[in-house]
This record gives structure tokens, sequence and C-alpha cells, in this order.
């Protein structure tokens, strides 16, 4: 069942210090093929939806050194987190704020890269077209943005998370299996790519698309 949202903000900044012990169990290979997907050259201005415990965020400075690496999460727990692997990594290009989706503090057209791993799929449900059109409104014409969630299973072992969100335990971290693609095509993404992924029979859905190259001061929609 559904948590309230001030609810799950709390379970996360609780769990920040285990959050990569258990990443590296149920989703690395996703988190991998993001990091691929987005393609992140130096001087790209990259922005992190939901940084977690912020590895996904030192690799985007890394490659990308000269650029400008923003991260943005609402778990006090996490952006501590998330500051403490920076400076162990010794990265200076890269700054977290306390922000959440759907009201990014950000000017149009910001950013060349924008993915989220994990993040819409704790929302509620009026909160992900909310979200999706301020991804679109912050990345230039042509952008990318890379997204990874659960998604609900196709094969019948890989429903136990659909279960397990339904029976209120915490070991989803509120996580329930959604589809983005219908959404992203409505608000004029393109070249819109879908994969499957399931590990430790947990299945996510990674899917990458550009901003339109004609879009003048982001999405109308947002």
């Amino acid at each position: 069942m559904a948590r309230p949202p001030g609810e799950v903000v709390g379970f996360y900044s609780r769990v920040g210090g285990l959050f990569e012990t258990w990443g590296r169990l149920v989703d690395s290979r996703a988190r991998s093929r993001v990091q691929a997907l987005c393609g992140v050259a130096d001087g790209d201005a990259v922005l992190e939806v939901g940084v977690g415990a912020g590895s996904q965020l030192v690799e985007s400075a890394l490659a990308s050194p000269s650029g400008r690496i923003v991260g943005v999460d609402l778990a006090d727990g996490m952006i501590d987190e998330t500051h403490r692997r920076l400076a162990a990594a010794d990265i200076t290009n890269a700054e977290v704020l306390r922000a959440g989706a759907c009201d990014l503090p950000f000017v149009d057209d910001s950013f060349d890269v924008v993915y989220s791993i994990y993040v819409l799929d704790i929302l509620p449900w009026d909160d992900i077209r909310r979200a999706l059109s301020e991804f679109h409104r912050v990345l230039r014409p042509g952008g990318r943005l890379v997204l990874c969630h659960v998604t609900p299973g196709e094969r019948p072992r890989h429903r136990l998370g659909d279960h397990l969100y339904g029976s209120g335990l915490p070991l989803t971290g509120n996580c329930r299996g959604i589809r983005v693609t219908s959404l992203l095509d409505e608000l004029r993404f393109e070249q819109i790519t879908r994969e499957y992924s399931a590990q430790f029979l947990l299945p996510s859905e990674i899917v990458s698309s550009r901003a339109p190259s004609d879009q003048i001061g982001g999405s109308s929609q947002s």
C-alpha cells in the first residue's frame, strides 16, 4: 500500500548508509545500463533526480569534469551520504540540492542530460506526469532523458514485488511497478526506447528518450 510522502522520505533518510549494499544486490545491472544510455561527455550539464547514496552522481562528475553536475533529493540522509561520497572521491564539480522531482529549482533548458533511478515508482500517480513535465522543461532541445524504475513483472517469478507492495512491508521501499512510455509520448519526447531488466527478481523498466530538438523554453505542458 502507498505510504504518505513524508513517511517515504523519512524511510530513505534512515537507510542512507545501507542503500548501496542493497542496490548492488538488486539493481546494479540496471544502474550500469542507465549510465551507458546517458552517454555523459565532458562539458555536459547533468542532473540526477533522486541521488540516493551518490554513486551515480560520482560517475557523472568523473565523465564530465568540466561540466555542471547537479543532484537533487528530498531525503536528508541520502544528501548527507552523497556529500560524503563526493568528498571521498575528491569531486569538486558536483553539487547536491534538497528538491523534489515535481518542483525542480532550475530555469528552462538547463541540462544536456537528466536521469532518474527508482524515483518515479515511489511518487503518487498524479505526480508522475508532473515530474516528467519538469524533466522536459529543464532539458535543452535534443537533451537526453534516461529513466529507470520498478515495472510490473513480465514473468511470474518477477511479480513478487507487486505482492510485497500490496502487503505494506518496507522491503520494496514503497516502489511499485509503473510504465511511462505513453506519458513520454504525450509530452512529445522523441526516440523513446524501452528495455526490461530483472535482477534478484526485481523487474525494472529502463527508458531512454530525447527532448524535442525544436522545443523552445521547455515543455508547454509543465
